[in-house]
Parts: structure tokens; sequence; C-alpha cells
């Protein structure tokens, strides 16, 4: 979900000329009807200001400058690999496991080039833009839309959007938690159906039963026989409750100590998956039927899928949420970056890992479908299934029928435990930044108060999912807040950057702070091709739009309350529209003074070059030019 832009600030200046291509200095002094304090400031010495595109070097990077907040400075990931492993951790997320492998299945190869398509056209500028915005004014997603006060609101949709969807992270890595603990059982308690849990449906042998994994998901761990439905949402599953406890401690020990030891734990992290990944990988390999669900996943039918339009819409939708397009997540992750780092380089080392890690996740998963296919002689369509609870449905029956089971039980459980820690440490780091970044002082107090709220408060608010049908909350949630709000605040996101801030403006801020100006194609895909496709596809995804397609248990109220939760992310879009045209005297299409690089010697520096009174005939042209 994605953002757009370095920016510029827009205040009258004097002493320069102003073109949309390129401001020039001219040795008319100010006139004398301007107050003495608005005139030129000093350019700073070239001494100050390292080589650009040179930061991201660790003895570099390890440097914190200080910025408009009192106290302790804004502290900076310390070494570029860590913040690459901290986006890594964003974008190979639940559906990397779940929902691409299955659409991947049932579409065919077709879903997989079309989706590899929007990845690497769309998906890369958006990353690259996104980046470049966290890291030039080193603020998190709500004070970069300080770059326009009439459409801040865009900034704090995105805050609203990711703190909606915090608490279903955290009910993920507690079911992904209690999975693990239950691993280290000798025989693991969904190998056959002989528990207290399990009903004469259950079987592991006829297609028209439920198999035991199943039946222990449904009615042993999330004990959804206990809840009548939305009226009725039954108790807390408190084993749940103790397991999200659990690893909210993690979540908050991870936090508190800020960025350096926050990068060392998206390193390990990163490495203990994509490990664990392989490994499991490796071994699967070697067992009969393997081949088979590679067969299925690689399958190519292009005449018939290609026809399907909900193979191009699920295919760019998951694109664009694969790289965090409109959620502000890896703004705010690039808010701790030193300023000249290479912007351009590490977007396209991040998209390229990422694409390998979804593909031996892909690979890893269609692997163990085959097996299980072979082991059960079963239809491989019959199996495979979508969504998060997928993980925890058919591929765990398979364990139980392998050498040294709890081995394979642990090591695939504790990928999606790791996967929903890193999830959070990203969801929860965003709410801090908003915070902290909020208030007059920095202090490593003041940090350890609003982390401590944050992961309470989020705990407070997963309750509910916790509760015995919490389950129907979940679905309701995740279906209703992705398409939707993200879509809209992605338009508006586009429009705003690329004309009414404008691409020259943007073309030299990235090149002040990284050395090299964006490409051209990547500023006309972010003027002419992503506004008007996004809408395409959310019009698509409106026509489509059947209530009853996804859950056709909720009941009508439970699909009103949806559209709720989907418009929440979208009102302070108007909200803070009004409060810009009552309190602010300024342009409320200009950039606050505020807005710009957080170090002094940038800052002045970038004071020196702001514009304003752009012609339409200029904003166009500077698309095509650098």
């Amino acid at each position: 979900m994605a953002e757009i832009a370095m920016v510029q600030m827009e205040a009258p200046t004097s002493g320069f000329t102003h073109e949309e291509g390129q401001p020039t200095p001219t040795n008319h002094p100010p006139s004398t009807n301007q107050p003495p304090q608005i005139s030129n400031p000093p350019q700073p010495s070239t001494q100050q200001l390292p080589p650009a595109g040179h930061g991201n070097l660790t003895s570099s990077v390890a440097q914190t400058e200080s910025d408009n907040c009192e106290g302790i400075p804004r502290e900076r990931w310390t070494s570029t690999g860590e913040f690459i492993a901290s986006v890594l951790s964003l974008s190979i997320h639940f559906g990397t496991f779940t929902t691409l492998p299955y659409f991947s299945a049932t579409d065919g190869a077709a879903f997989m080039v079309i989706y590899a398509g929007f990845y690497f056209i769309l998906g890369v500028p958006i990353m690259y833009l996104d980046l470049c915005l966290g890291q030039f004014c080193s603020r998190g997603p709500a004070h970069i839309w300080n770059l326009c006060p009439l459409f801040r609101g865009i900034g704090v949709g995105m805050m609203v959007s990711s703190a909606m969807y915090y608490p279903v992270y955290n009910l993920f890595s507690s079911w992904s938690l209690y999975y693990v603990v239950q691993s280290f059982y000798p025989v693991l308690p969904w190998s056959n159906c002989n528990n207290a849990w399990n009903t004469p449906a259950c079987s592991n042998n006829t297609y028209k039963h439920i198999g035991p994994s199943t039946e222990y998901f449904y009615k042993r761990v999330l004990q959804v026989s206990e809840s009548s439905g939305f009226e009725d949402m039954g108790g807390l599953q408190w084993e749940l409750v103790g397991c999200c406890a659990g690893v909210s401690v993690l979540v908050f020990a991870a936090l508190f100590w800020g960025m350096k030891v926050l990068g060392k734990v998206f390193c390990i992290t990163m490495l203990l998956m994509c490990a664990m990944t392989l490994v499991l990988f490796i071994g699967t390999m070697t067992l009969p039927g393997s081949q088979n669900g590679l067969a299925f996943l690689f399958a190519p039918n292009f005449g018939a899928d290609l026809k399907k339009k909900n193979v191009w819409s699920r295919a760019f939708f998951w694109a664009m949420f694969t790289v965090g397009m409109s959620s502000g997540l890896v703004s705010n992750l690039a808010s701790y970056r030193h300023f000249k780092s290479s912007a351009l380089r590490d977007s396209l080392i991040i998209c390229s890992i990422s694409a390998a890690g979804r593909l031996l996740a892909g690979l890893m998963i269609m692997s163990l479908y085959g097996v299980l296919v072979n082991t059960q002689q079963k239809r491989m369509n019959y199996m495979v299934k979508t969504g998060i609870m997928s993980a925890f449905q058919p591929l765990p029956e398979l364990f139980p029928h392998l050498s040294v089971s709890q081995f394979w039980s642990l090591a695939y459980f504790a990928i999606f435990l790791l996967v929903g820690f890193n999830l959070q440490l990203i969801y929860a780091e965003m709410i801090i930044t908003a915070i902290v970044d909020s208030l007059p002082r920095r202090s490593r107090m003041i940090r350890l108060v609003v982390t401590a709220v944050v992961c309470i408060t989020s705990l407070l608010l997963t309750l509910p999912y916790l509760a015995k049908g919490g389950a129907r909350l979940m679905i309701l949630v995740d279906v209703y807040i992705i398409e939707v709000s993200f879509s809209i605040l992605g338009i508006l996101q586009f429009l705003t950057i690329g004309w009414i801030y404008g691409m020259g403006r943007l073309s030299r801020d990235i090149e002040m702070m990284t050395g090299i100006p964006p490409p051209i194609v990547f500023k006309f895909i972010w003027c002419f091709i992503l506004p008007p496709v996004i809408l395409i596809f959310l019009v698509l995804s409106f026509i489509d739009y059947d209530p009853q397609s996804f859950y056709s248990a909720f009941p009508v109220w439970a699909h009103v309350m949806g559209w709720f939760i989907a418009l929440a992310s979208l009102v302070p879009l108007p909200v803070f529209a009004v409060i810009a045209l009552f309190t602010s005297s300024q342009h409320l299409l200009r950039p606050k003074p505020e807005w710009g690089p957080a170090e002094v010697e940038y800052k002045r520096q970038y004071d020196n070059q702001r514009q304003y009174n752009v012609t339409l005939r200029e904003r166009i042209t500077s698309v095509f030019t650098n």
C-alpha cells in the first residue's frame, strides 16, 4: 500500500526565480517591502553534506541527527541490511504462504505471469516512492502529509487502517504460538479422530468427511461450536488469550529498545524463517507426490484463465498489497534511514529478494500439498484452500504420517509465528512513531510508556477476536478493510503527489537526497498509469461484489458493519480537510513550513530551492524531463 514522492516546501522566498524544471538563484537582493527575516538563508557548506547515495554505509547510517523534536535524536538503522530485512518482513506476509499459492494453483500459470507483471512494472515504482517519502522527511505517514495540508487525512487514514488491522495479526500469531506449543507433544493432537472434540463426521479417508486437523482447529482451538454467531460470540478462549499475551510481551521487548535492537530482530527472524522454509522444501522434495504439487502450481491454462477478469483483479490487488501500497508502512520504516541512503538500488534489491522469497514459499506449500494428496489419495482441487485459516486445516494432517512428525509441525508453525511476530512489530512501530513524532519531546522513558500503552491496547482490542466466535469477526474485517480503503487512499495519494505537489519538485527532492532523479518511466507510471488502473480494478471489485460469496452465514447487519469498517479509514479525509479550511492561514495545497528534511543542514538547503505557482503545463512537462 503505497505513498509517493519527495516533497518540497512552498513558502515565499526572495532572491530566487522559480521554474518547474530547475530553480535558478539570482543576484537581486530582496525588495524593500519584504520583511528581512525571509531573506535567503545561507547555503550550507559543501563539507557539511555527505556525498549523495553513500549514506547507506554502516558507519554513516549509524549517525543520528537532531530534528525538530527535543530530547534524544531520532534513531537510525545501523545498517542497510537491517532496513531491507524489515521491509522483507512486511512483503513476505501470511498470504505469501496461503492465498498466493491458492490463486496460483486454481488459476494456473496465468495468475503467476499476471501477478509478476503487476508486481515488477507497478510495484517496484511504488516501493521506490514509499521508501523515498519516509527517508526524505524522517517522519511517519501521519506527518508526511504535511506536504499538502488539505489532504493530510490520507496519512491519518493509513494510520487508522493499520491500527484496525493490527489486532488481526495478533490473532494469527496467537494461533501459531498455540500450535508451536502443541507440536512438542509426543503424539500430535490432530493425528486421529479419537479425541473428545471429534464428531462422527471426522475421517481421513473420504471426500465427504472432515479431516482431524480441521475439527481440531475449529472445535478444540477456536471452539466455535460454543458460539451461535455474531449475536452470541461465546466466552474467551483463555488458552489463546495467554498465547496473545505472551507474544505481546515479546513484541514490547523488541520495540522498547528502538531501531538498533529492532533491526537485529528483523535480521534474525527473517534468516530463521527463510532457513526453515528452505529446509521444509528440500525435505518435502524427497517425499513421494511432491512433484505433483509443483506440477499443479505451474500447470499452463492461458487460453481459459486470461479471459477471467477476476484473475486480473486478484493478481493486481495482491501485487499492490505485497508492496504495501497505501499502508504507509514502508514509508514509516524508511523514516529511520539516513538521508543520503540509496533509494533506487535498495528498492530493486528488496523487490527482487521478496519475489524470490514468495516463490520459495509457494514451492514449499504446494510440494506439501502434493505429498498430502499422495498420502490420502484425494484430488488437489479438493485439498488446496485459501486464506490464513487454511494454514491450520488440511496441511497439518500430513505431519503425523511423516517421520519425526514433531519437527515438521514445529518448523511449519514456527514460520507462521515468525511472520506474525514481524508484522506485529511493523504495525506497532508505525503507531508508536506517529505518537512519538507528535510529542514535543523524545526520550527513552517516553518511548517506554508509549510502547507499553500500544502493546496493552492492542492486546485489549484483540480480545473480541479471541472469543469463541471471534473468527467470524476476523473474516469480516479481513474482507472489508482491504480493497476499498486502500484503493481509494492509493488513488488520492498518487493524484496529490503527482499533480498537486508535482513531478518537478519531486524530482528535485529525490535528486537532492540520493544524487540522481527518479527515472522518467517511473514518473509516467505514478501520474498517468496508477490512478486510472487502481480505479478500474476498484470498479470491477464493486461489480463483482457478492456479500454471500465469502461467508454466506453473515447476517445483513454484519455486512453493513463491514462497510462501516471499510469506510472508517476514509473518515479522516473530510475531517482533516475541514480542519485545514478553518484553522490554516496558509495555502492549503502548499506544504507546511515544517515540511522537508529533518536534519538542519539539509532543511536549509531544501528551503533554498522551494517553489510555488507552477502551471499545469509545467507540471505535465516535468513528468517527461529530469
